[in-house]
C-alpha cells in the first residue's frame, strides 16, 4: 500500500483544483458477481453470464476457470459447452443489474457526497473524497472504509484514490485491494505499464496496436495525437488525450430518477369499471409527456384502486415491450379490471409506472404512429394523371445553370418515394419563391421600391455574369427587407440599367 507523502508540484487541468483528487471504485465483472451470489456453489467452476437461454446465446462474461478451459467473450455457449463438461451458465437481467447499480450507488453515496455511474464500464464507479481525509484520518482509512462496505455486502471491489482520471482507471485494472497513490509521478509509473487489452478498449483496435508493438498504456501515450487521429480515428484520438491528461473531464453526479406516480380521487366514488377506465386513460395521456421528456417507454404498471370503506385493491400488469401505445395499454387495463371484483366503489386511483429509458431515435416507433401509404399516394397520383394528362403531375429536378432560373426544370414524377432528411442541420431553411413574372421597378443606381414598401435593410450584391455566347447577362442580386418584415429578392441589370423583382424569400 501507499499512503500519503510530500506532493509534487501537480499542473492543474482546465476547470479543475491544484492538487485535486478523485477515487475510482471497480467491481470487476459485475454481472458474473451477481451470478455467483445466486449460485454460490458454483465458484470452483467454469461459469459464464449469457445473452439468454439459447444454445446459440453470445458469452458476455466468465471467470478465470472458463478462460483456463479456452472459453472467451463472444463465443456461443454451445461451443463453449464443447470445451468444458463442469461449464455453468446463467442470465442475469438488466433489471437485476439495473438495481444492483442503484443499491450500490446509494451505499456508495453514504462516503462521499458525489458518485458518478460510469454508464461505459459495467461496475465502475467514481467517488470525489476532497476533504473527506479529515473526516475519516486520510485518504488510505476512507479508501479502506469504502473497501469494507462493499466487500461486506459480499462482492470483489478495487478502490484506488489519485490525481488523473484514467490513469486511476488503468490502475485500478492491475491491483487488488485498495491503493492511494502520492504524487502524480508515481501514478504515471503504475499505470503506464497496464495491458492495453484491460482497458475495455475494442479487441480489434488492441490487436491492430499489438502488431506494431504496442502493447502498454505508456507505448500508446508516446504517439503523436494527431497521428493517432488519422491513422485510427477521432475515438481513439480522444483516448489519447484523456489519457495524457491534456483532456479533463469533471465529475457529473449521478441523480436517481423519482418513479413516475399520479393519484387521482374518484368524487363520487364509482363502482363502475367504465368510469374508472376512462379516468385511468386520461391519467396516462397526462403521463405520456413526462415519458417523452424523460426518454423513457411504459413496460408495465401498478394500480392501487383506493375503496371506498374497504381494504385497497392493487392491480399489476406487465407489456410485452417497452411501449408509449396508451391504447394496447388500456385494453391491458380493460381486460385485467373485467376479471377484478371490488368489494366497495372506487374513491381514488394511484398509478406506478414501470418505465425503462430509450434511445430518442425509437420514441416515434414506439408512440404506433401509421407510416405514410406510399401505394395510396401513387393511386391518387394516377388518377390525377388519367384525369388530366401525364404531364400535370411534375417535379423541380435541380440542374447546373448560371442563371437561378435555369437551375432548375420540370420532369414528369413517375412515382412518390419516401423523403430523406437533408444531412447537416435541421432547422427551418428560408425558401426563395420565383416570381411568375420578372416586374421592372425603375431605371437608376438606387433601389425605389415603390408599392412594396420602404426597404430597411439590404444584403448583397451578388454578381451573376455570363452569357456572351449568345445574350450578355450581368446581375447584381440583392436581398432586401421591408418595414413590414417582407423580405424581397431583387438584382440590378447592369446592361439594361433597371432593377428587377425575381422573387420573395419565405
Amino acid at each position: 500500500m501507499y499512503t500519503r507523502s510530500q506532493r509534487t508540484k501537480l499542473s492543474c487541468p482546465p476547470g479543475g483544483r491544484q492538487g485535486a483528487r478523485i477515487s475510482c471504485v471497480d467491481l470487476p465483472a459485475l454481472p458474473l458477481q451477481l451470478l455467483l451470489s445466486k449460485h454460490p456453489g458454483w465458484r470452483d467452476a467454469p461459469i459464464v453470464v449469457v445473452q439468454d437461454e439459447r444454445p446459440l446465446a453470445k458469452i458476455l462474461w466468465l471467470n478465470r476457470e472458463a478462460r483456463r478451459a479456452g472459453i472467451c467473450r463472444g463465443m456461443s455457449f454451445s461451443q463453449a459447452q464443447t470445451l468444458s463438461a463442469r461449464l455453468r451458465a446463467g442470465v442475469v437481467q438488466p433489471e437485476e443489474l439495473e438495481k444492483a447499480v442503484r443499491e450500490l450507488f446509494q451505499l456508495l453515496l453514504l462516503h462521499s457526497p458525489s458518485v458518478q455511474v460510469d454508464s461505459a464500464c459495467t461496475g465502475l464507479f467514481w467517488l470525489d473524497p476532497n476533504g473527506l481525509e479529515h473526516l475519516y484520518g486520510g485518504y488510505q482509512q476512507w479508501a479502506c472504509q469504502v473497501h469494507r462496505a462493499l466487500t461486506g455486502r459480499g462482492y470483489v471491489a478495487k478502490v484506488v484514490v489519485g490525481f488523473s482520471r484514467y490513469l486511476v482507471f488503468a490502475i485500478t485494472r492491475a491491483i487488488q485491494g485498495t491503493l492511494v497513490l502520492c504524487d502524480s509521478r508515481l501514478e504515471q509509473r503504475m499505470a503506464y505499464p497496464v495491458r492495453l487489452d484491460r482497458l475495455d478498449l475494442p479487441p480489434a483496435f488492441c490487436a491492430e496496436l499489438a502488431c506494431l508493438g504496442i502493447d502498454t498504456l505508456g507505448r500508446f501515450l508516446e504517439l503523436k495525437s494527431s497521428q493517432i487521429r488519422v491513422r485510427y480515428g477521432a475515438q481513439a484520438a480522444r483516448l489519447h488525450e484523456l489519457a495524457s491528461g491534456k483532456v479533463w473531464t469533471p465529475l457529473l453526479p449521478y441523480s436517481e430518477r423519482a418513479p413516475i406516480k399520479l393519484e387521482r380521487e374518484v368524487d363520487p366514488p364509482a363502482g363502475d369499471q367504465s368510469r374508472i377506465l376512462f379516468t385511468i386513460k386520461s391519467m396516462l395521456q397526462q403521463l405520456s409527456g413526462l415519458l417523452l421528456e424523460r426518454c423513457e417507454a411504459i413496460a408495465g404498471l401498478i394500480i392501487l384502486f383506493e375503496l371506498d370503506h374497504a381494504p385497497p385493491h392493487r392491480e399489476e400488469i406487465e407489456t410485452a415491450a417497452p411501449t408509449l401505445d396508451l391504447l394496447l395499454i388500456v385494453d391491458l387495463i380493460r381486460l385485467r379490471l373485467s376479471a377484478a371484483a371490488w368489494a366497495a366503489p372506487v374513491e381514488g386511483v394511484e398509478i406506478e409506472l414501470k418505465s425503462v429509458r430509450v434511445e430518442a431515435r425509437q420514441l416515434s416507433l414506439l408512440k404506433g404512429k401509421k407510416q405514410r401509404d406510399l401505394d395510396a399516394a401513387n393511386r391518387a397520383l394516377a388518377r390525377v394523371k388519367a384525369a388530366f394528362g401525364a404531364d400535370s403531375v411534375t417535379r423541380a429536378r435541380l440542374r447546373k445553370a448560371y442563371l437561378p432560373e435555369a437551375s432548375f426544370a420540370w420532369e414528369p414524377l413517375g412515382r412518390v418515394h419516401a423523403p430523406k432528411p437533408p444531412p447537416g442541420s435541421l432547422d427551418m431553411p428560408l425558401v426563395r419563391r420565383f416570381c411568375a413574372e420578372r416586374e421592372p421597378l425603375s431605371a437608376g443606381p438606387a433601389v425605389a421600391l415603390g408599392p412594396l414598401g420602404k426597404m430597411v435593410r439590404r444584403f448583397g450584391p451578388f454578381r451573376v455574369a455570363g452569357g456572351w455566347w449568345r445574350r450578355r447577362v450581368e446581375r447584381d442580386y440583392y436581398f432586401v427587407e421591408t418595414e413590414q418584415g417582407r423580405i424581397f429578392w431583387l438584382y440590378y441589370d447592369r446592361p439594361r440599367r433597371c432593377w428587377v423583382v425575381h422573387g420573395t424569400v419565405e
